[in-house]
């Protein structure tokens, strides 16, 4: 995952956002190339689920990486519980691959009925929200432990509300957080650490 550290914010950017756009106006002129309109849509629902692989791969790929590599280099006295953000980051992803699966085998003739949902409505629901709630723990995760490892001492959430909301909006974080990364970065490959 060292990958995601060493990029610069505009690549990441464009990694992020930039190629799913591109794509996402490929699979839309899927509707305009069709000759009918339920048709297009057809098309376009079967790379969907591609679209959000990629999409996913990439941000969750940059959040784990963002997240494992601060932590080894938080301060000996503040302590982070990691496998606690290793499972929090495995949970959406697992979910939104489920919810990719799903749209796949409705789109590519498997018929699933409106009784599968009905009946697991519940469990979806439940399977949503625990999984918003782990997003939201990634962003606290990450916006505490980049402050942590810049000041070298234990914060409070006032100290890092900002970097939540950056990583909350991370389009527009990016842009103010990478940079900080990458110089983290470039401090521990000059004091002669090893990247994980």
């Amino acid at each position: 995952m060292k990958f995601f550290l060493q990029l610069k914010h505009w690549q990441l950017f464009l990694l992020i956002i930039g190629v799913p756009i591109i794509l996402e106006f490929f699979a839309l002129s899927l509707i305009f190339k069709a000759d009918d309109a339920s048709e297009g849509i057809e098309q376009l629902l079967k790379v969907f689920p591609i679209l959000m692989v990629l999409y996913t791969g990439t941000l969750f790929g940059w959040l784990w990486s963002v997240g494992t590599f601060l932590t080894k280099k938080l301060p000996s006295d503040v302590s982070m519980p990691e496998g606690l953000f290793k499972g929090a980051v495995i949970v959406p992803v697992i979910y939104i691959a489920f919810i990719c699966w799903f749209i796949a085998k409705l789109m590519w003739g498997n018929e699933m009925s409106e009784l599968f949902i009905q009946e697991n409505l519940a469990l979806i629901l439940t399977a949503h929200f625990t999984s918003m709630l782990c997003i939201f723990y990634i962003f606290y995760y990450n916006a505490k432990v980049l402050k942590t490892v810049e000041m070298q001492k234990k914060v409070s959430f006032g100290d890092y509300i900002g970097e939540f909301f950056l990583f909350w909006f991370f389009p527009i974080g990016i842009w103010i957080l990478q940079p900080r990364i990458n110089k983290l970065l470039i401090a521990q490959n000059t004091e002669g650490g090893s990247l994980v």
